[in-house]
């Protein structure tokens, strides 16, 4: 049986530890925090060996590992309870002891961050709703589930990346909109408004929406402007503004809109509903996805290219 020591002085199985671990009821974990975990002698090392230890939890001290078999989580998945685990833990530590080889995502690692994140947060449930109210945007972008946790929990935890404050401004920011502006909201709405108006949230959805991306095959992403410092804890990230047209793409596509594979195609009449929650004219927003869908097609042909080649 694979042992870990959540602390130094005691071992435990894996499913002992992924108890211990959803006690402490952590949000969307990348990796495992607060943690020590120690290499012990299991039965999969050989396995694992063989396999390129491409799996690891890393905790603290990035010298500090546990690396598995990924042959034995694809086993774990198949049939959970027969190791041990609920589907829904075999998936939240699986995605917990994923490490990526690069920044960019594979196909593979979007598709497994896409089930993650509809298995936990039912991230496709919120992003298909036409109506958001600000509450469960607010506590969805903060890493929380409406449906299952409550505004008072949002209001006291702490997640991986956000923390009361940011929700607490978020909530209050969103609820002042929909005083002052009465239309029903999308999530990509709400998004769109807490970039534009440089509010923290949980990165979580940026993940999601590149995921998707991915999977249906399209463009790299953009690749963050060279000599741009870190943001202040307080902010979102800066943007450039072929971030921002990106954005503005995805935010279409995830809101529902099918968006012309051609950057002179017609655009989807739905498109001025998101400009207008973005605080920018039409004409302006239209000028953006025609440059996003100029680069992406751009993109798409360059890679044909050198599949021919």
């Amino acid at each position: 049986m694979q042992l870990l020591r959540p602390h130094a002085d005691v071992e435990v199985s894996l499913p002992e530890f992924w108890g211990w671990a959803e006690g402490q009821d952590w949000h969307i974990p990348k990796r495992i925090p607060h943690v020590k975990a120690r290499a012990l002698a299991t039965e999969t090392a050989p396995a694992a060996r063989a396999a390129g230890l491409e799996h690891a939890i890393t905790a603290g001290d990035s010298n500090d590992a546990v690396r598995t078999d990924p042959q034995y989580w694809e086993a774990v998945l198949k049939d959970p309870s027969a190791h041990g685990f609920s589907a829904e833990a075999a998936v939240k530590l699986r995605y917990s002891i994923r490490t990526r080889g690069s920044p960019q995502m594979t196909p593979d690692e979007a598709a497994e961050l896409i089930f993650w994140h509809d298995a936990a947060l039912h991230a496709n449930h919120w992003f298909s709703l036409k109506d958001v109210e600000p509450g469960q945007a607010a506590m969805v972008m903060c890493g929380f589930h409406p449906n299952k946790q409550t505004p008072e929990r949002a209001r006291q935890d702490t997640t991986d990346a956000t923390g009361p404050d940011d929700f607490v401004r978020l909530l209050q920011r969103f609820e002042d909109l929909a005083k002052h502006k009465t239309a029903p909201r999308t999530l990509p709405e709400w998004l769109a408004f807490a970039l534009e108006e440089k509010l923290r949230y949980h990165p979580w959805l940026d993940d999601y929406l590149e995921a998707i991306r991915l999977t249906r095959g399209d463009a790299a992403p953009t690749e963050p402007a060279a000599g741009v410092e870190a943001p202040a804890a307080d902010q979102a990230p800066a943007e450039n503004k072929a971030a921002r047209q990106d954005r503005r793409l995805l935010a279409c596509e995830a809101a529902g809109l099918t968006m012309p594979a051609s950057p002179v195609g017609r655009l989807p009449d739905g498109i001025g509903r998101v400009a207008q929650a973005e605080g920018v004219t039409r004409q302006a927003f239209t000028e953006d996805l025609r440059a996003a869908l100029k680069r992406r097609a751009a993109a798409s042909r360059e890679g044909t290219t050198r599949r021919i080649e």
